[in-house]
């Protein structure tokens, strides 16, 4: 994907399918492991769906903002959206005081940070692209937790209407 594929050319779909393309059978690999790691761990806590979506809307939306950074560069590549899904889980696994972390066995919190560490080294452009797809999915864990939060303040509103409710029947 470019930016001039995008806006000169109107190809906006290259935005979903540089996700989808990879530059041979490593790299397809390695992804395809970082993703069953992470996407089942995401998919487990908000469902096959909303993964999807933000996998795809996460993908979309850190192509877009790379071509800005590197107008006349190439980039392709599942980890765009696997760095977005990678911010999620942190915030997720954070969020409980790091307790989450023992949801991740030894052999993936492992590979992950292997799968971090060789990213640094395929240069400039795949560490920003890295970069800001992390950061996407640490404000999409964020925004999702800010959601369940208020579900949860919803539903105890609710139960203290509720308890109030009966109360004032006994008295």
């Amino acid at each position: 994907v470019t930016l001039s594929l995008i806006t000169e050319q109107g190809q906006w779909w290259r935005l979903v399918t540089c996700g989808y393309l990879h530059m041979g059978l490593i790299h397809l690999v390695g992804n395809m492991a970082a993703l069953e790691i992470v996407g089942t761990k995401i998919e487990k806590k908000i469902g096959p769906v909303r993964l999807l979506l933000i996998y795809n809307l996460g993908t979309m939306l850190t192509a877009f903002l790379w071509c800005f950074i590197f107008p006349e560069g190439q980039i392709v590549g599942a980890s765009l959206g696997i760095f977005v899904l990678l911010g999620m889980l942190c915030v997720m696994l954070f969020s409980k005081g790091g307790k989450g972390l023992a949801e991740l066995s030894r052999y993936e919190r492992g590979y992950l940070v292997f799968y971090v560490i060789a990213g640094c080294f395929l240069g400039i452009g795949t560490i920003v692209g890295h970069l800001i797809g992390f950061v996407i999915g640490i404000l999409v864990g964020f925004a999702i937790l800010k959601m369940q939060l208020q579900e949860i303040f919803i539903i105890i509103k609710l139960l203290k209407t509720k308890i109030n409710h009966t109360l004032c029947k006994l008295k």
